[in-house]
């Protein structure tokens, strides 16, 4: 009998516990800044903000569904910096990424709360090894990556925007003003296109 006290007692214990956890790992509660497990978020009395928000006086804005901070990122068409903060002036190659395909963008990945990571003066020919024929050329590589799995990237140089696909025998875009003006194939073996020309 008195094992199966304590088997009950341990049982509404462990339950009490674990149903007072705070979600996502939260360290606090309130107003202001909370660095979670899984990223940054802003409480105004104690409610998640989501959306966009201006704090003392720059903009931020927070996925509806986590209420996580975005960073390394473009929303709506704006760029948002490693510091999750939205900046009217990004770095020319991020603006010819907004500028050359954002509705793209917009319209695939407004879903998913990606980021992304950079390779800085690299060579597209090197990239793409001997698979696609690309000219020679140095500029920066965005990857956009959702957590850790590459989603696509974009190779920047000067106001040469190409789309690559993260995985080989697809084909590679060369964008302009929304539109793709040039199709590179893979040449190892069938290449097949994976956006709407």
């Amino acid at each position: 009998m008195r094992r199966i006290q304590k088997f009950i007692i341990s049982f509404f214990m462990t339950i009490t516990c674990v149903t007072t956890l705070p979600a996502y790992g939260w360290t606090s509660e309130g107003n202001g800044w909370i660095n979670g497990t899984m990223g940054w978020s802003y409480m105004i009395n104690g409610i998640y903000s989501d959306g966009w928000n201006n704090i003392d006086g720059k903009w931020y804005y927070f996925y509806k569904d986590t209420n996580f901070m975005a960073h390394d990122t473009i929303i709506d068409g704006y760029y948002i910096n490693s510091d999750g903060v939205w900046i009217e002036n990004a770095p020319y190659p991020i603006e010819q990424i907004i500028k050359n395909d954002k509705d793209y963008l917009d319209n695939t990945f407004k879903d998913i709360q990606w980021s992304f990571y950079t390779d800085e003066n690299v060579s597209l020919k090197e990239i793409c090894n001997e698979y696609w024929d690309v000219p020679d050329i140095v500029g920066n590589m965005y990857w956009i990556q959702d957590r850790e799995i590459d989603l696509l990237g974009y190779f920047v140089s000067g106001d040469n925007v190409y789309c690559l696909a993260n995985q080989g025998g697809t084909d590679i875009y060369k964008i302009e003003n929304g539109k793709i003006i040039e199709s590179i194939p893979y040449e190892i073996s069938n290449s097949y296109s994976w956006r709407k020309i």
